[in-house]
């Protein structure tokens, strides 16, 4: 017989793009909620953090969490400005 696995989490309900854009900058957001706002899938977001070229990710109460100001900086830090002239 398998074992149950009891988990005490609850998940939160994924916020959508035009909520994840009222927040304030520094607002606490999932990895789904990260990749949403930068506009790439969450395994696409996993690949980045692991690789450690995405941005900024955090730990918070053993979830990953990222700001929102983190994603606009990496997102920024990201375009190549001699395409844009």
């Amino acid at each position: 017989m398998k074992k149950e696995r009891k988990t005490d989490r609850t998940r939160t309900p994924q916020r959508n793009l035009s909520e994840i854009c009222a927040l304030p900058d520094s607002a606490w957001l999932t990895l789904g909620e990260l990749a949403l706002y930068a506009g790439l899938t969450p395994c696409a977001m996993r690949i980045r953090r692991s690789n450690g070229t995405g941005p900024k990710f955090y730990k918070v109460g053993g979830t990953i969490r990222g700001r929102k100001l983190d994603v606009d900086a990496w997102l920024i830090s990201s375009l190549d400005i001699s395409e844009v002239a």
